[in-house]
Parts: C-alpha cells; sequence; structure tokens
C-alpha cells in the first residue's frame, strides 16, 4: 500500500530558492509537531545519503479518547522542484483505518495536493488527514483496555492537548517572526535608498583622486553589508526610555532595529539598538542607540517544562523588575522579552542604555555599593 519512494537527482540540480523554501517548510513542521514528526534519510546501493527531503508526520485523530487507537504516519518526500511539482506521499503504520478507508484518504491526499501545486501544502495536507481520521475510522471495533489503561491514556490525552496548544503559540510566533521579517526588509531598503541618496549628494560636491587610491564604490558596499547585518526586534508592550540632557530623542517606541558589534560574552552577545519611529513607516533613528544583550537559550532543562522552564521565567521576571531600578552609577534597563527560535531554543534580550552614556571612566564596584 506504501508507493515506492525512488530517489531524485542531487542537491546540485535544485533551484537555490526551492531549496530555501523546502527547508524554511521542514522548519515549521518540526517546530509544530515536534515528536510526531520524523525524518527519514534515503540512501542508494551504495549506501550513499541522497539529497531529497524526506519525513514522515504522525497525524492522530482529533478526538482525546481515540488519541491512541486512531493515528497513521504521513510519509512525505519532495520532489527537486517541489512546491512547483506535488509532493510523493503514502501512508504507512496505520491504526484504526481499514483498507478502503486508506485507500480512500491517500487518493484525496493526491488530489488535493495537485490543486496546491505552487505553495507550501503540507501542513495543509496534515490537517486534512487529522479530520478524515477522527470522522472515518474503525476505533469502536477496537478491543477496549482496563480501566487503569483508559485512566493513562486520558491522562496522556490531556498533556498531548497541552502540546497541541503550544505547537499552535509556537505557530503563532513563527508566523510573526515571519512577518517582522518582511517589514525589516522593507524598512532596509528605504534606509539603504536614503543612504544612497546622501552618497550620491556627497559624490557630485566631492572629488576623488586617482592618486589617493580612494574608491567611491567602496562606499556603496559598506551600505550593503551594514543593511545584511540588521533585523527588527518588537516589544510586547511600547518601551518608555529616560530622558537625557541636552539629547533629543523620542521617548517611547514598539521596536528596534538591531546592529551586531561583534562583541560577545561567554553567555551573550551584544549588539546595537536603534529604535524605529512608530509616527514613520521606515525610518530607524540612527542617531539614538542602545544596547540589547542576546543570551541563546538551547538547553533542554529549560526548554522542555518543569523546574528548569519555571527558573528561566524567574530570572526573566527578576530582569523586568531593575527596569524599575534607577542610578546615577547603573546602567538602566528599559525591557526584556523572551523569543522562539526557529527549529529549537529560545532567545532572551534584555534593553539597556548605551554603555558610553550612562558609565563614567572613574566608576567602580566599591563607588556602586556606596
Amino acid at each position: 500500500m506504501v508507493p515506492d519512494l525512488t530517489v531524485d537527482e542531487g542537491r546540485r540540480d535544485m533551484n537555490p530558492s526551492t531549496q530555501e523554501i523546502q527547508q524554511n517548510e521542514l522548519e515549521a513542521l518540526r517546530a509544530i509537531y515536534m515528536d510526531d514528526y520524523k525524518d527519514v534519510k534515503p540512501e542508494t546501493v551504495w549506501k550513499i545519503a541522497q539529497y531529497a527531503p524526506e519525513f514522515v508526520v504522525k497525524i492522530r485523530s482529533l478526538d482525546e479518547q481515540y488519541r491512541e487507537k486512531v493515528h497513521v504516519g504521513l510519509h512525505v518526500r519532495f520532489t527537486k522542484t517541489y512546491p512547483n511539482t506535488a509532493p510523493q506521499l503514502a501512508l504507512q503504520e496505520v491504526f484504526g483505518l481499514n483498507d478502503s478507508q486508506v485507500s480512500v484518504a491517500i487518493q484525496e491526499l493526491q488530489k488535493k495536493a495537485s490543486q496546491m501545486i505552487g505553495s507550501e501544502m503540507v501542513y495543509d495536507l496534515c490537517t486534512w488527514l487529522e479530520e478524515y481520521v477522527t470522522n472515518n475510522n474503525i476505533a469502536d471495533q477496537i478491543t477496549g483496555h482496563s480501566f487503569h489503561d483508559e485512566m493513562m491514556q486520558r491522562a496522556k490525552a490531556r498533556n498531548e492537548d497541552i502540546q497541541k496548544q503550544a505547537r499552535k503559540i509556537r505557530q503563532h510566533q513563527l508566523e510573526q517572526q515571519r512577518e517582522d521579517r518582511q517589514k525589516l526588509e522593507e524598512m532596509i531598503k528605504a534606509e539603504v535608498t536614503r543612504k544612497e541618496e546622501n552618497l550620491l549628494k556627497q559624490k557630485r560636491h566631492l572629488s576623488y583622486s586617482l592618486a589617493s587610491g580612494e574608491d567611491p564604490e567602496s562606499m556603496y558596499r559598506m551600505v550593503g553589508q551594514w543593511a545584511h547585518q540588521l533585523r527588527e526586534l518588537r516589544f510586547e508592550s511600547p518601551v518608555t526610555v529616560d530622558h537625557q540632557p541636552g539629547v533629543a530623542r523620542s521617548n517611547m517606541f514598539n521596536s528596534v532595529v538591531l546592529e551586531r558589534t561583534g562583541l560577545r560574552n561567554g553567555l551573550y552577545r551584544v549588539m546595537n539598538a536603534y529604535p524605529i519611529d512608530p509616527d514613520l513607516i521606515g525610518h530607524v533613528n540612527r542617531a539614538q542607540r542602545y544596547i540589547v544583550h542576546e543570551y541563546v537559550i538551547d538547553n533542554d532543562y529549560y526548554l522542555e517544562g518543569g523546574s528548569g522552564e519555571k527558573e528561566l521565567q524567574k530570572v526573566v521576571h527578576e530582569i523586568q523588575e531593575l527596569t524599575y531600578v534607577r542610578h546615577a552609577h547603573l546602567v538602566p534597563v528599559y525591557a526584556t522579552m523572551i523569543q522562539a527560535m526557529e527549529g529549537k531554543g529560545q532567545r532572551l534580550y534584555v534593553l539597556m542604555e548605551s554603555y558610553g552614556e550612562a558609565i563614567g571612566s572613574n566608576n567602580t564596584l566599591r563607588t556602586v555599593l556606596n
């Protein structure tokens, strides 16, 4: 009943943009289905691994009492031109469906796949299959379990329901991050255009000496390199910053553009942060600079719930309390937030005043304590 999934040609024949689309979809599916997602690594008769994204997603009944009785593995293999061609589909490890129901399911999946050519479709196919196995199954004919087994199954079903809600939240976060990236790209284009216009004005008024060896085109390359290092960070609530005497700046904003500095500590990376003007779309205030510490949290202890996750939330709460603390010899902390990473892990961001504006050169730990 499982069709032969023959191996396509290697990665070298794939269009780079098509490959990027496939990888982005795979990352999203891993984040949504977690333990129910498994990668498959096909090999040739010579035991040589071939590049052709292939995986199995376990699809379960939406009915809690049948989640362990009714489930099926959706075996998917991308073609080298997916999503411009339909993927290869098969069903395996079927529980709770008879042969006729499986036959109808695979026919409908292939039909729907052909209708969605041109766009990512696996998540939609999984959603349809979930509804199908929920409404079409032979679970009532399966021998029931003992009272203890039923109790354990209900407890496991409740836990899986919690995980499903977490997957939905994570999916929403990933979609929000994609929207943020798109907006950031638009802002970067606007900023690059503005800088190019300024450079053209300067170029009209400056004369470059051939003997000096200066290259005006290098200025444009610098603009492109700068724009490539930017990304947006949006806070859940407006950020209010302190007024600096003699410094004209906005005291409230929702988002900042992060710029790499190359500075890194054993625990965090230091980045410049520039506010995005909420009233002028695409305008980044480069004259108003802050500092962001970025912590990457990818240890399973802090990601799988339980005491580790509680400890992490406690740390975030304590950092948030620092936003109310002000002292002449302390760097003001303005905001903190946790953001899910694509795939596995989280990032903790701490927004604070620029070091140079907050700490004098003669400050020591003793003066702070005094």
